[in-house]
């Protein structure tokens, strides 16, 4: 306690109020800033619970303690509870079983998604080929008789020029398409299935074949 304070200051200070006139002498906050000597020798301290007040310092001193304990306490645990757990990382067995169920779903999965591509391929040329053969039938129609096979099926988008050169010709088809595969039809005149046939040559874009490789014609 700094000197001079005395046991007014501490006394306003702490809410204790003072020490009477009488009492000064024995109050250890009204005396001179200095270790108290034992008159006995003993060397045990002055006995400072006498003083007035002494006791309702010391509980409220042992409260703030209290009150500051337990306020540490709550938020050591606000944060332990606010801190995010480590995430715990996979270990390689487990990356070894993940990679082994994503290997046997893609040999599941992989060849039923290419299968299915590839019939839808074939239904699309199959439409192809259905749409070009009724274009060559109107072209019969308006003029008695399909193009040769030298005009080909140009012969739909183009009037050919070349003989017979077609009387009552118009435009049968916007473009020509090509197969799923990028390739053109084939047209034969006359054909080998019927009087004359359209077809693609499949995936291998060669005659014959099977599966994915064999051929689609406007005669199956």
């Amino acid at each position: 306690m700094p000197q001079g304070l005395g046991c007014l200051g501490m006394g306003v200070l702490l809410g204790l109020g003072s020490c009477d006139g009488h009492q000064r002498d024995a109050c250890l906050l009204c005396r001179p800033h200095q270790h108290p000597k034992n008159n006995t020798g003993s060397g045990k301290r002055p006995n400072q619970a006498g003083h007035p007040g002494y006791g309702q310092v010391s509980q409220r001193v042992a409260f703030r303690n209290g009150e500051h304990r337990q306020i540490m306490m709550e938020d050591m645990k606000t944060e332990l509870i606010n801190k995010p757990r480590k995430q715990r990382g996979f270990t390689l067995i487990e990356l070894m079983v993940v990679l082994a169920i994503i290997g046997v779903l893609a040999a599941l999965i992989v060849p039923n998604v290419l299968g299915r591509a590839d019939d839808a391929r074939i239904t699309a040329a199959r439409t192809d080929v259905g749409n070009v053969m009724q274009a060559l039938k109107l072209y019969k129609l308006d003029n008695q008789r399909f193009p040769t096979g030298a005009q080909g099926l140009n012969a739909l988008i183009l009037k050919p020029t070349t003989e017979p050169v077609p009387g009552n010709w118009k435009p049968y088809l916007d473009k020509l398409p090509n197969d799923p595969w990028g390739r053109p039809y084939q047209y034969m005149n006359p054909g080998i299935k019927g009087e004359v046939d359209v077809l693609s040559f499949g995936a291998d874009g060669q005659a014959g074949g099977e599966g994915n490789n064999a051929d689609i014609g406007s005669w199956q």
